[in-house]
């Protein structure tokens, strides 16, 4: 929540000084326009790309398409300076997004629509798992490859832990491949993913994509069962006493 309200200050601020920007005329493309493009997606970080994933699925396609649509026709009348990359690697960031979410055809969408539900209950909870500002541009590798490998694993522990393996490993995928798209820089071991020894039991997963079972009625199945299994064990040891 943090997160976005800052991206919808900067985009507000962008709007107000818009007016002043300069024409490109098909030479290097304006830094400030590449900025405001990213805002209006509501994107300043890698982070900020695939917490769009927990939005309305429509909606959100909808919008992607409009604004990439925007973005690449502005790309086609200028050339990215080498200045420009961050931005533009985010732009690629989205785009990896669009095409993993909005294409109701392919594999991954089907899987993760299933879970789509459950794992936006943690958005909020999502917020943690995100980085120190700017890390994407650390230059030290050690330092980059640390912290992505964190926001992995973050990721993947909490989903797990309410929505069960097969939802973090579906949100875990859309996470490194956006990461992947938008880093130069080549991290090994992201691939492997922490045990989680509480994890949610797939049998208390509603796989029924935009209608999965809330958090609160999983807690409540939960404590049904170990209630009747307490009352079970305590009639068994009854029967034994009589």
């Amino acid at each position: 929540m943090r997160q976005r309200l800052l991206v919808i200050i900067f985009f507000l601020i962008y709007s107000v000084n818009s007016g002043e920007m300069a024409e490109d005329c098909g030479g290097i493309c304006n830094e400030d326009k590449l900025v405001g493009h990213l805002a209006s997606m509501e994107v300043l970080s890698p982070e900020s790309i695939f917490t769009l994933a927990f939005d309305d699925m429509e909606p959100l396609c909808k919008k992607l398409e409009e604004n990439l649509k925007s973005t690449d026709s502005y790309l086609k009348t200028c050339k990215p300076s080498d200045q420009s990359e961050l931005y533009v690697s985010l732009i690629r960031g989205v785009r990896v997004l669009n095409n993993k979410l909005c294409c109701t055809d392919n594999k991954f969408y089907k899987r993760y629509s299933m879970f789509h539900s459950c794992l936006r209950e943690l958005t909020n909870d999502f917020e943690s798992c995100n980085g120190p500002a700017d890390w994407n541009e650390e230059p030290v590798k050690e330092k980059l490859c640390k912290t992505y490998k964190n926001i992995v694993d973050c990721y993947y522990i909490k989903a797990a832990k309410v929505c069960g393996k097969d939802a973090a490993k579906a949100v875990t995928e859309l996470v490194q491949d956006v990461i992947n798209s938008v880093l130069s820089t080549r991290c090994s071991g992201v691939n492997s993913l922490p045990y989680v020894k509480d994890a949610m039991p797939e049998k208390y997963i509603n796989r029924n994509g935009s209608k999965g079972r809330s958090l609160y009625s999983v807690k409540l199945t939960l404590l049904a069962s170990i209630i009747n299994i307490v009352y079970y064990i305590f009639f068994q040891n009854k029967q034994v006493l009589m």
